[in-house]
């Protein structure tokens, strides 16, 4: 998939769209301002929306852990990868969109928290707490964003780029 950078140039600017609107939910319940939209239909957009970027930031992850690992299938229930390993993973990200994911996190979490469990109708609008929640799951989105933007930016795929490191099982 790393190979493939019109795409992930596209995913990447939804990715940035997604968390500008998120972090846009997550301010105005801040300020006790909500949008006038059905619940139900504004939380399968913004799931939908933030898997559609999410998983490919996945794919790319394990196609670039089973690349490191020698080409054998990746288990991350055997040893993952390094911190090192990881932070190669990120090599060719732009340093704003590190930044990016990490207030995407702490966005996500905060949301959580202040929002809790969530039931999302068809006949209510958002409320204040719901605005909280699509802004935390919205946020999420920024997590892939270094990911998506590393694999655009990098000359070719991440079999031309990184070295295979074989590693015994002990």
């Amino acid at each position: 998939m790393s190979q493939h950078k019109r795409l992930l140039f596209v995913l990447e600017g939804l990715a940035t769209l997604l968390g500008a609107i998120g972090l846009g939910l997550f301010v105005s319940a801040l300020v006790g301002v909500t949008v006038p939209t059905q619940s139900d239909i504004a939380f399968i957009s913004a799931f939908t929306s933030m898997l559609v970027v999410f998983v490919p930031a996945v794919l790319l992850s394990v196609e670039y852990g089973n690349h490191v690992r020698g080409g054998k299938k990746f288990e991350m229930e055997r040893d993952g990868l390094s911190s090192s390993e990881i932070a190669e993973l990120f090599t060719w990200a732009p340093a704003p969109y590190k930044i990016a994911a990490g207030l995407g996190l702490l966005m996500g979490v905060s949301a959580m928290l202040l929002a809790g469990p969530q039931e999302f109708t068809s006949t209510d609008a958002l409320t204040r707490s719901q605005s909280y929640g699509l802004g935390g799951v919205l946020a999420f989105a920024l997590l892939a964003l270094p990911v998506l933007a590393s694999a655009a930016r990098m000359p070719g795929a991440y079999c031309d780029n990184f070295a295979v490191s074989f590693k015994k099982d002990a």
